[in-house]
């Protein structure tokens, strides 16, 4: 069985890298996601001063990476939800 990936988005990175097994709620559902312990050098934990260069963003690059984001998400475009069978809520 294929289990979907839910990639990991660090600074504008897509990361599918290093993936592992969570289950979902009710233990029904199971999907891929890469494993946090992997990457939590790369989290601004702690030191809000890693953070700054976000201040430099203004609200159309805001903006424009939600409507790509958006369109990524759209479950009407993703392959594991064509047929209304397999898609989980």
């Amino acid at each position: 069985m294929s289990h979907p990936i839910a990639p990991m988005i660090i600074r504008g990175q897509l990361i599918t890298d290093n993936l592992i097994e969570v289950g979902g709620r009710g233990g029904d559902l199971s999907f891929l996601t890469p494993d946090a312990n992997q990457y939590i050098d790369r989290l601004p934990l702690g030191n809000p001063a890693k953070l700054a260069d976000l201040y430099t963003l203004n609200f159309d690059d805001i903006l424009d990476y939600a409507v790509e984001l958006g369109e990524r998400l759209a479950l009407h475009k993703t392959s594991t939800c064509r047929k209304p069978a397999s898609c989980r809520t």
